[in-house]
């Protein structure tokens, strides 16, 4: 990969067209390949450091290293979103000059790197097309998706009026818990976090005992079937 503090610099020669009043030949912003990526903790001391991208620019084939732009980041915190090789993206040029750090700003799908379909909506064969109106997020087949964070608590919430489904399609369990000690999601569990929030809902009320909590959430849940392949079976003790 070109080094990115030597690459920051405009090519010093404009294209004939300039001659012509009028005519500005800046590139302002372009299409382009991604041809190689690499990583430089100081490209720029005092300015930037990070993951750069060698491009080549579209139509022209003229090439660039570009820094990559980010949706969130700051200092050791961030949101990292991996480009491939051949990926089609979309360079910003920061006042016409390559100088100034040509950026990845966006990514592009096309025809040999489209969407999953069935995620899309889209038929198969389909004559008109619609973009879709939800909202989705799919990793590339064999990619993980982490999400880490410290802070007091962590708050996640839907507002649903259908139900919420987490759901492994794949071989694996759905876990909670710590990472160290985290079990399958069993009908046991489900009681077990079932007692806990009513417990806290009713502590301190009398006669209220782990016992007589644990019967009505066991009754309550076999009334409704809670278990994704029928009616738990636990017993009340």
């Amino acid at each position: 990969m070109r080094s990115p503090t030597r690459a920051r610099r405009g090519s010093g020669v404009a294209p004939p067209m300039s001659a012509q009043p009028g005519i500005d030949p800046r590139v302002w912003f372009s299409l382009a390949v991604v041809k190689e990526l690499g990583w430089d903790p100081v490209a720029i001391p005092g300015v930037s450091g990070g993951v750069f991208a060698d491009v080549q620019l579209l139509p022209d084939g003229e090439p660039e290293t570009c820094f990559i732009g980010m949706p969130y980041a700051e200092d050791g915190a961030g949101a990292w979103f991996p480009l491939e090789i051949g990926e089609l993206v979309v360079v910003a040029v920061p006042m016409g000059d390559t100088g100034s750090g040509p950026t990845i700003v966006a990514r592009m799908w096309r025809k040999s790197a489209a969407p999953v379909a069935a995620d899309l909506d889209w038929a198969p064969g389909a004559g008109a097309q619609e973009p879709p109106s939800d909202i989705w997020i799919r990793a590339k087949q064999g990619k993980a998706i982490k999400i880490r964070t410290q802070a007091a608590d962590i708050d996640i919430r839907v507002e649903v009026t259908g139900d919420v489904v987490i759901e492994n399609l794949g071989t694996g369990k759905v876990k909670l818990g710590l990472a160290e000690t985290a079990q399958p999601v069993t009908n046991d569990t489900l009681l077990t976090l079932a007692i806990q929030a009513a417990s806290t809902v009713l502590a301190g009320a009398p006669g209220v005992t782990d016992n007589v909590l644990r019967t009505a959430v066991v009754a309550a849940l076999n009334a409704i079937a809670a278990a994704p392949t029928g009616t738990v079976k636990t017993e009340a003790t």
